[in-house]
């Protein structure tokens, strides 16, 4: 079982903490923000409006910048505009991480507004991940947390074994190279969650 959500919490700051620590547990948060049942209360309320539409804001940008290293990337393979990828790639970067920030510290806002609602201090205290996901996800109606810990997990460790069996294998090439590509694997399964899986999510819920 997943260790994490058995803990009880003190505070909402040590809730957050685990949400930042954790990518799933905020892609199920993100998930349940985005629900349509959720979307006309948060972006209407003049105490989440604005975070809410930062954090649209930042799913949109952040998919835009990577379909443009998904370009050059592509590019890249043909040796066309070699010359400026990595003139480009570092740039890129960067705005992706800021727009990240953001749209994290605007969840953040969302996310105590939310649980204030819901929780006070004393009864927060007494609750643990794993009650408050179960909460949510029967109020609203959808997958629990469990459920999406589960399929995640076999997400990345069924991507992260294909690409480990292809470069350790079949295309072997060196330790670094081998530990880069792995890397890169999981950052790819991350970024398809806290982008592309969150959008998707988004306009199915419209």
């Amino acid at each position: 079982m997943y260790q994490e959500i058995t803990h009880s919490f003190t505070s909402k700051k040590s809730l957050l903490r685990t949400i930042q620590n954790d990518n799933i547990v905020y892609y199920w948060f993100s998930l349940l923000f985005l629900n349509k049942s959720l979307r006309a209360t948060l972006s209407q309320n003049k105490n989440t409006a604005l975070s809410y539409k930062e954090f649209i804001a930042s799913l949109y940008f952040r998919f835009i910048l990577v379909f443009f290293l998904a370009l050059f990337a592509s590019a890249m393979l043909f040796h066309v505009f070699s010359d400026i990828y990595w003139a480009v790639l570092l740039p890129v970067i960067a705005l992706y991480l800021s727009a990240q920030k953001k749209g994290f510290k605007a969840f953040c806002n969302i996310f105590e507004e939310f649980i204030n609602q819901n929780f006070d201090s004393d009864s927060l205290q007494k609750k643990t991940l794993y009650q408050i996901g179960e909460f949510y996800g029967d109020r609203y109606a959808i997958h629990s947390l469990v459920d999406t810990l589960q399929r995640n997990i076999k997400t990345y460790t069924y991507f992260f074994g294909i690409s480990f069996v292809f470069l350790v294998f079949i295309y072997p090439i060196n330790t670094l190279v081998t530990c880069l590509g792995l890397l890169t694997t999981v950052l790819i399964i991350r970024i398809y969650f806290n982008t592309f899986s969150l959008l998707r999510h988004l306009q199915n819920n419209k």
